[in-house]
C-alpha cells in the first residue's frame, strides 16, 4: 500500500521562499575549517569562516544573521567557551546556533555548562562528515520550529 502523500504540505513548503541559510565556522586549525567550510558549502549554505574569535564576533553583528557557528573549543585569544559568553549578550533572535568542536574529552558537568551557553551539540574531532552534516541539519530543523 502507498502512503498517502499531502499535497497541501507540499505545496507550503513550495511556495515559501528560503533564504540561504548562514553558517560561520570558526576555529583555529586551518585544514579543519576548510574542510568545515567545504562541506557546509557543498550543502548549499553560506558560509563565512575565520580562525579569530573577536573577527567572527564582528561577523556576527555586521552580517545581519548567522544561523549557525561551528566552533572550536580551545583557540587561542578568545575560546569557545569566552564566544559563548558573548553570544549570551545578544538579543536571542539575533544569536546563531552554537555546536561546539573538539579534540579534547570534556566532563559531563562541563558539557551541561557549554549547554548552559547555548551550545545545541558537541562534535569530537575527528568527526565524520556525515556526523557534521547530521549536527547542522538537526540544528537548523530546530531553528526553524
Amino acid at each position: 500500500m502507498e502512503r498517502e502523500r499531502d499535497v497541501f504540505s507540499e505545496e507550503k513548503k513550495a511556495s515559501t521562499p528560503r533564504r540561504t541559510a548562514r553558517i560561520l565556522v570558526l576555529d583555529d586549525e586551518p585544514h579543519l575549517r576548510n574542510i568545515m567550510t567545504t562541506v557546509m558549502n557543498q550543502e548549499g549554505y553560506k558560509v563565512f569562516s575565520t580562525d579569530d574569535g573577536n573577527e567572527a564576533f564582528e561577523l556576527v553583528l555586521s552580517h545581519g544573521f548567522i544561523d549557525i557557528v561551528l566552533l572550536n573549543l580551545q583557540m587561542p585569544e578568545m575560546n569557545g567557551e569566552d564566544f559563548l559568553k558573548r553570544l549570551q549578550e545578544l538579543p536571542a533572535r539575533k544569536r546563531p546556533t552554537p555546536i561546539m568542536v573538539t579534540g579534547h574529552l570534556l566532563a559531563e558537568s562541563y558539557k551541561k555548562h557549554l549547554k548552559s551557553l547555548g551550545a545545541v551539540d558537541l562534535l569530537p574531532k575527528p568527526f565524520k562528515i556525515e556526523d557534521l552534516k547530521k549536527a547542522v541539519n538537526a540544528a537548523m530543523e530546530a531553528r526553524e520550529e
